[in-house]
C-alpha cells in the first residue's frame, strides 16, 4: 500500500507507514498518534501493543548484538547505525540490551505476533553468526599455535604465543644425529665470555629451524631472523644459535652459550 504523505511502499497489512507513520488506513482528519507504538507501561515496564493489548516480551536481541549496523538500518535507527559503524563494540552491547525496546518503539509492525516473527528471524541470524565466529576464532588460535614449522619458517612469522611458553628454563640441546664439528672453542665478546660449538646435520633447513624453535617456545624469551638459507635464534639473551643450509638434506649450525 502506498503511503498518501510520502509516496513509500508498504505492505497490506501495516496501518502505518514505515516511513512517516503517517496512518495508511485513516482520513484527513484522524489522529495519527493514536496508532503508533505506545510508550512503556508506568507500572509493569512492558510495551503494549497498539492493535492487540499484548505485552511485549522482553530478552537479549542477538540479531543486534552481532549484526548492529544491519540491525539498526532496518529497524530505521539512523543514529545508531552511525554510532555502530564507528562505536561497534559499544553498540552491540547496548543494542543486545535495548534492542527489542527500541525496534517496538521506531518500527511499525502490525501485530506483536508479527514483531516476534521478525526479532525471531533477526536473533537465529545473529546465534548463527557469533557461533561461526567464535567457532573461526578457535580454529584460528589453534592452526597459530601447531602450525608446521616448515610453514611458520617459509612465511617468516614469529614463534608461538607467550600463552603456551612455560617459563621454565630448558636446555639447549643438539638436532638429534647430529655430528659435532672439532671440539668447543671458548671466547669473549666485549668482555663476555662464550663457548662455541660447531655441529652438522644429516637434515632439512626447516627442520633444524624447527627443532630450536620448539625448544624456545617451551620456556624462554626469544627472537630470531631467517632467510632462505640461514637463521640465527637467540634463547633468553644467553644462547644463540646459527643456521646454515648446506643443500637439500645437510645443515650446520652453531650454538653459542654466554657466561
Amino acid at each position: 500500500m502506498r503511503c498518501p504523505k510520502c509516496g513509500f511502499e508498504n505492505s497490506r497489512d501495516y496501518l502505518l507507514c514505515q516511513r512517516c507513520w503517517t496512518n495508511l488506513h485513516s482520513g484527513p482528519g484522524d489522529k495519527q498518534d493514536d496508532l503508533k507504538p505506545h510508550s512503556s507501561d508506568a507500572l509493569s515496564g512492558e510495551k503494549t501493543s497498539a492493535n492487540t493489548g499484548s505485552p511485549v516480551p522482553a530478552g537479549l536481541n542477538w540479531g543486534a548484538f552481532v549484526f548492529p549496523y544491519f540491525w539498526s538500518s532496518a529497524h530505521g535507527l539512523q543514529d545508531w547505525a552511525r554510532i555502530s559503524f564507528y562505536f561497534p563494540n559499544i553498540a552491540s552491547f547496548y543494542l543486545l540490551i535495548n534492542g527489542n525496546r527500541l525496534a517496538w518503539e521506531n518500527r511499525s509492525f502490525a501485530s506483536v505476533d508479527e514483531f516476534k516473527k521478525v526479532e525471531k528471524a533477526w536473533t537465529r541470524w545473529g546465534l548463527i553468526g557469533l557461533s561461526v565466529g567464535v567457532g573461526l576464532s578457535i580454529l584460528c588460535f589453534v592452526f597459530l599455535q601447531f602450525m608446521p614449522d616448515e610453514v611458520r619458517t617459509k612465511l617468516k612469522m614469529p614463534g608461538a604465543p607467550i600463552l603456551f611458553q612455560a617459563g621454565a628454563a630448558v636446555a639447549v640441546t643438539p638436532y638429534p644425529g647430529s655430528t659435532q664439528v672439532g671440539a668447543p672453542t671458548n671466547d669473549t665478546d666485549a668482555g663476555r665470555p662464550y663457548t662455541t660449538t660447531s655441529y652438522t646435520a644429516q637434515a632439512g633447513f626447516e627442520a633444524v629451524i624447527g627443532h630450536f624453535r620448539r625448544i624456545a617456545e617451551t620456556g624462554h624469551s626469544y627472537s630470531w631472523s631467517s632467510d632462505d638459507t640461514s637463521a640465527d635464534i637467540l634463547i633468553g639473551g644467553k644462547t644463540r644459535i646459527r643456521i646454515e643450509s648446506k643443500g637439500t638434506n645437510q645443515t650446520s649450525y652453531t650454538i653459542i652459550e654466554y657466561k
